[in-house]
Parts: structure tokens; C-alpha cells; sequence
């Protein structure tokens, strides 16, 4: 294993002695933003975050250091605090920790930061290697993603819709004919419930994808071994007709040892987009819905994580057999966009709706007035306190710069 790792590590500098004779130019780019956010759900006390997300990336044409940074300062009663400090520390994938927090003696601040992103990237001849903490983006859907085997988007994170990195080595290959095989393998922490805790246990994702277009067609395969125990196949596809488009997925699973029937899941979209106005829809069906109940109780969460905590453990788990979204954006004009977004799980009666205003004062800065509001209650599960009203709502007001920065360093000869 170890002299695996090491030709892999080896392979970097193939590519960086390539470079050296056609290309010496090297960039150093610097781009994030600083977000500014306060608010709060019923029932709760309001909370002040100060988030920002620092990209750094140094190389040239065929070589790039990449690095993210993420730092997150909450200021909140004790008791959600915990919730927030319980999402963050315990939805991170990635194999290695590569955070840091610190909490005051009342419990009222927390500071945390983590490297999100951390790895080389190498391009030589229609090659790509990609070697370190990255995030995959191997979806057609927007929301409902069976194909992307390694994560998937929190869509009701307000603030900014990221997915989560992993430690990874991620292999491509550029035919001329718009067709790409990628093979990507990835180490991570896996939660799974034991009694009342989670715990986490090392897996192993590994996966290739094939994906070619052909006009306003793409169509993908994908095949591998999903979280080490369970054997993955599926495909989608992304069709555009003018001002509409058609995607959909679909993604079988089998346990290894017993070739057993594990799961069928599929999606499908239509979206129309124009220049100031954009509808989306998507279907989710899951043929094996999870019991949601078998989980342990999760202290003082917030509500989205009632629910849908469990697409954190295994975006392949879903506690509904039916899902349904839609996401509507009207842009009157370039300084104010006004969106709403809504996701519906008929057979669990559970409801989630998002309105935003955005403005935009500057080129790049932007303000926005957010509305959540969720049919089930605050908190997940508490022992002590009975909610009569299972209706919860949150409004938020969010302020981001954002800023990309780009210096260019030309040596002699």
C-alpha cells in the first residue's frame, strides 16, 4: 500500500518536468468571499456568523497547488451552539482531520476553520490527475443526485449550497470526440448509528465514469463500489431543446457478500431558462426508504437535520419513497433577483420552503433577505420538550463580498 501511495505521489513530477519546456509561466490566483450572516428559527434565540472562504492556487498550464480555507465564527446561546459545532465536526467525510475549533468557557462563541480543499492538479495531453482533498461533481440533477456516488449538495444551506470535500486521487482522460473516462477512488469517514451515538468507520468509494456528448446531449455510465460494502451502476443524462433542458438519473445497488438487492433510486428534471426568468422541477424516486427512527436523537438540531441529517451519513439513504422539488428565479433587471424553492416529501407529509431577495449594490457584493420555513419542529428529538405545532420558520439576513484576485509571474529565457 504504501508503494502505491508513493508512485502516485511520483506522478506529479512526471507531469512538472513535461511542463518545463513548453511552458514557464507561472499564476497565482486568490479568490473567496467574507459573508456576513444573522437571524434566527422560532424557538430559538437569534445567532450572529461571520463566514469567509479563502482559495488559494499557484502553478501554471500544467501544474496547480491548490488550497481552501474555511473559517466560521458563531455567536449563539449554549445550547444550539452545540448543534452547530455537532453538524460541523461530525459532516465532514474526509479521511484525515483537518480542522480546528475553539469554544469559550460560557459556550456563547465558536471559532471554527478547516481546510476544505488541499491538493495537486495535474494536465498533460488530454490528462488529468487530480491528487488530495477535492470535492466531485458527478451529477445531472440539481437536488435529487443518484450518480454522484462520492457527495451531494446540502440544499438547504442558505448561505452557500457546497459540497463536501474529499481525500481523494481522481483520474481523467479527453478523447477528442467530447468523451471522458474518469476513474476516481476515495478514503472517508462513514457515520453510522450505534445505540445512541454515531461513529464513524473508514470506507473506501471507488468508482469510473464514462461521459460523452453528442450536440446538446451528454449521457453518462457509472460503475464501482460504493462505501466499501455495496457494489453501485447507473447512468444519466442531460438533454437541452431550446430554452428547455431534460436530465435525469438512475443508480442500482448490491450488497457485495450476498450479491443482494440493495437499492433503486432515480431522478429526473426539466428546467426552462431565459434571461430573467428560470423554473426547475425534479421527481425523486427511492424504491428502499430508510427508517428514520433507528437513528439516534440528535440534540438540539436544527430542522432540516430531523430529516435529512441522514444525506450527510449516505447520500445514497433516503427516508422517503417519493420526493419532489421546485426552484423558481426571477431577475428583473442586473441589481435584484428574487428566488423561492420548494422540497416536498408527500409520503412523510414533510414540507420545506425557501423565499430569498437578493440585491446587489455593487458588482460584487451582495445582500440578501432569506425565509425558511419547514412543517415539522425545531428540534429533531428532545425528551423533555412537546411541540403542539409541528410548523417552523427562520428569517435571515445575509451580506457577501466577494473577490478574485490573479497575479501572473513570467520568468526569463
Amino acid at each position: 500500500m504504501k508503494r502505491l501511495a508513493l508512485s502516485f505521489l511520483l506522478i506529479p513530477l512526471f507531469f512538472t518536468l513535461a511542463a518545463q519546456d513548453s511552458s514557464r509561466a507561472l499564476q497565482f490566483k486568490f479568490s473567496g468571499y467574507v459573508s456576513n450572516n444573522y437571524g434566527g428559527f422560532k424557538d430559538s434565540r437569534n445567532y450572529y456568523n461571520l463566514d469567509n472562504r479563502l482559495n488559494f492556487s499557484l502553478g501554471n498550464k500544467y501544474v496547480n497547488l491548490n488550497l481552501t480555507v474555511r473559517n466560521m465564527f458563531f455567536i449563539q446561546n449554549s445550547y444550539y451552539l452545540r448543534s452547530w459545532y455537532f453538524m460541523m465536526d461530525n459532516t465532514i467525510p474526509a479521511y484525515i482531520d483537518l480542522s480546528y475549533h475553539y469554544v469559550n468557557d460560557k459556550r456563547t462563541f465558536l471559532f471554527y476553520s478547516l481546510i476544505d480543499q488541499m491538493n495537486i492538479h495535474c494536465s498533460y495531453s488530454g490528462f488529468d490527475l487530480t491528487i488530495g482533498r477535492q470535492t466531485f461533481d458527478w451529477s445531472m440533477n440539481n437536488i435529487f443526485t443518484p450518480n454522484d456516488l462520492f457527495t451531494t449538495y446540502s440544499f438547504f444551506d442558505y448561505d452557500e449550497p457546497q459540497k463536501l470535500s474529499f481525500d481523494a486521487i481522481d483520474m481523467k482522460y479527453n478523447f477528442k470526440n467530447n468523451t471522458i473516462l474518469e476513474f476516481a477512488v476515495s478514503r472517508q469517514q462513514k457515520f453510522h448509528s450505534k445505540w445512541i451515538y454515531f461513529v464513524k468507520e473508514p470506507v473506501t468509494t471507488l468508482a469510473f465514469r464514462l461521459n460523452t456528448k453528442i450536440k446538446n446531449f451528454k449521457l453518462q455510465l457509472i460503475s464501482g463500489i460504493y462505501q466499501s460494502i455495496r457494489y453501485a451502476a447507473g447512468m444519466g443524462w442531460s438533454g437541452t431543446f431550446g430554452n428547455f433542458s431534460w436530465t435525469g438519473e438512475i443508480t442500482s445497488l448490491w450488497y457485495k457478500n450476498s450479491i443482494k438487492f440493495s437499492n433503486l433510486i432515480a431522478s429526473t428534471g426539466i428546467k426552462y431558462s431565459s434571461n430573467k426568468f428560470t423554473f426547475l422541477t425534479e421527481f425523486l424516486y427511492n424504491k428502499e426508504p430508510a427508517d428514520i427512527f433507528s437513528f439516534p436523537p440528535l440534540e438540539g438540531s436544527y430542522p432540516q437535520y430531523k430529516f435529512y441529517f441522514l444525506q450527510f451519513i449516505d447520500q445514497m439513504t433516503w427516508a422517503s419513497r417519493y420526493g419532489l422539488s421546485a426552484k423558481m428565479e426571477i431577475k428583473p433587471c442586473s441589481w435584484i433577483r428574487f428566488t423561492t424553492m420548494t422540497v416536498t416529501f408527500p409520503e412523510k407529509s414533510d414540507f420545506f420552503a425557501e423565499q430569498k431577495i437578493m440585491f446587489f449594490p455593487l458588482k460584487d457584493l451582495s445582500i440578501s433577505l432569506i425565509g425558511q420555513y419547514y412543517n415539522w419542529p425545531l428540534l429533531y428529538y428532545d425528551v423533555v420538550k412537546k411541540y403542539d405545532n409541528p410548523k417552523t420558520y427562520g428569517i435571515f439576513l445575509n451580506v457577501r463580498y466577494k473577490f478574485d484576485k490573479k497575479v501572473l509571474f513570467k520568468s526569463k529565457g
